[in-house]
């Protein structure tokens, strides 16, 4: 029998953190820390830790609930013997849970680990140590949130919650809309809009939303991630590669995404004259801009989308890259960018900027009352961050705030995060050191750079004298001017000879 002390950090986490740590010991990490979570969530969706009795008619049989089989099995090795191992009796009880929630397939593809026998006796002491711990849910999500920090890279399979709050924000989901993250990961950014959409006093219904993502234990953390907020989400019939399996074709509303930053192997070559790269042929070494034209030919006519991605994208002077942000910028599908605070990611040193794109920048319902065509606007929000008590960096609710009320009134947008709404005096103005909207003509200038710091320099840099700083902008962007020139008729002559 395992016991544990009642002593504990909070409600028992230090010896499920203890616990975790020590099976990861004894297997891959990832495959250490979805067993966690499985457990977690059989805990959470169990309706007792007790027998109980169901009745059918004039029959009377007892049930055994899910987390009670894992309880009792962690205690007794004959019980799991039964099963043949503590992993299998966790299966068959995840599948009980998963199943009253989502759907059983929402594992298809996962097999057996295959547990050592110290394994396995690892994550008996595991079911014993969240047993013990207070909070289940709350338990899961400090789980994901951990794993997150010790697994992720680049933009792949989390997205801090600050972040995934900001994104939210900016796309401003409303009840009814069709709501897409095609890199899904542990659903983080469906969770939070379909929670931002619920807030806001017109609902239209509630949302639809929709998960794929290539990787298959992301998969099912996300399905378990879904359900215990009690959402409904299509994830497909499996694991997918978004960017090679195509479009949904459900013309959405909404995409939020957060791809891996830079992926130098995407499949170039097998989609190289795929239909959906209207604004160029991605490179074949950096799939950033592959994943923004996906997540174009995802939305509807009037759809929006947030997609978050490293620096580089938006300043790259890679002839390919720049040319099909002009071509981004001359069909007016670019919106705002958002610089952020670097840091955000503990897995990656990496700056990122939030591009909104928007197939409909026109005044609209959806939109808001003012029109931008033609018109960018940038935010620098570099020197927006908080530190945890960890020291760990990240945006808080006045950071979030701020940059989405800038974007609302630059909209002419009602949208009401829970502050109070826009009234009807308070007008965009750009701000000197945080943001200013730009006209298509000047980005042509600066060589198609979308980067906030180039058009929003910080404002010990703004105000340094009066006209200066303007003059030597505009002699810079003149200087881009000349160069965009001098490349094409380079590329004339080169042509020709």
């Amino acid at each position: 029998m395992i016991e544990r002390s009642g002593a504990s950090e909070v409600g028992g986490r230090k010896e499920v953190w203890r616990a975790v740590d020590d099976l990861c010991g004894h297997t891959a990490v990832s495959v250490g820390y979805r067993l966690a979570l499985q457990v977690m969530f059989v805990r959470c969706t169990s309706r007792s830790s007790a027998p109980g009795v169901e009745s059918t008619g004039n029959r009377r049989q007892v049930v055994v609930e899910p987390w009670a089989l894992l309880v009792a099995a962690s205690k007794d090795e004959g019980t799991r013997a039964g099963f043949g191992s503590m992993e299998r009796v966790l299966r068959e009880a995840w599948q009980v849970g998963i199943g009253r929630s989502v759907g059983s397939e929402a594992g298809a593809g996962i097999g057996e680990a295959n547990l050592s026998t110290v394994a396995d006796r690892q994550l008996a002491e595991l079911v014993a140590c969240v047993e013990a711990a207070e909070g289940p849910h709350e338990l899961f999500a400090a789980c994901l949130d951990r794993f997150s920090r010790r697994l992720g890279r680049g933009g792949d399979y989390f997205t801090p919650r600050g972040v995934s709050r900001l994104m939210v924000a900016v796309a401003d989901p409303r009840g009814g809309e069709r709501i897409l993250d095609p890199v899904c990961g542990s659903a983080g950014l469906l969770v939070d809009a379909a929670r931002a959409a619920g807030t806001r006093s017109s609902d239209g219904g509630r949302v639809r939303l929709h998960g794929r993502d290539v990787n298959v234990e992301a998969r099912l953390v996300a399905a378990m991630n879904l359900a215990l907020h009690s959402l409904e989400a299509d994830l497909g019939p499996s694991a997918v590669d978004s960017l090679l399996t195509g479009p949904t074709r459900v013309g959405c509303d909404v995409v939020l995404a957060n791809p891996p930053f830079g992926t130098k192997s995407w499949g170039h070559d097998a989609l190289a004259a795929d239909e959906r790269w209207r604004w160029g042929t991605p490179p074949p070494g950096n799939a950033d801009f592959a994943w923004i034209q996906h997540v174009l030919a995802e939305l509807c006519d009037r759809g929006r989308a947030v997609v978050l991605l490293g620096d580089g994208a938006a300043k790259s002077v890679r002839t390919g890259e720049r040319e099909i942000r002009g071509h981004l910028v001359g069909s007016d599908m670019v919106a705002a960018v958002v610089a952020l605070p670097a840091h955000l990611f503990p897995h990656s040193p990496v700056s990122a900027c939030l591009w909104f794109l928007s197939r409909d920048k026109r005044a609209h319902p959806r939109w808001g009352r003012t029109g931008r065509t033609d018109q960018i606007l940038f935010v620098n929000a570099r020197a927006l961050e908080r530190r945890d008590g960890k020291g760990r960096r990240s945006l808080g609710d006045a950071d979030i705030e701020r940059v989405r009320r800038t974007f609302s009134m630059w909209r002419g947008s009602d949208a009401d995060s829970g502050a109070g709404a826009l009234s009807d005096v308070e007008e965009y103005a750009d701000e000197s050191g945080w943001c200013r909207s730009v006209s298509r003509r000047e980005v042509e200038a600066a060589g198609w750079d979308l980067s906030p710091a180039l058009h929003v320099p910080p404002r010990a840099e703004a105000s340094e004298g009066t006209d200066a700083p303007a003059a030597l902008r505009n002699a810079l962007y003149g200087h881009f001017a000349d160069a965009s020139s001098l490349d094409r008729t380079l590329r004339r002559v080169l042509g020709n000879a």
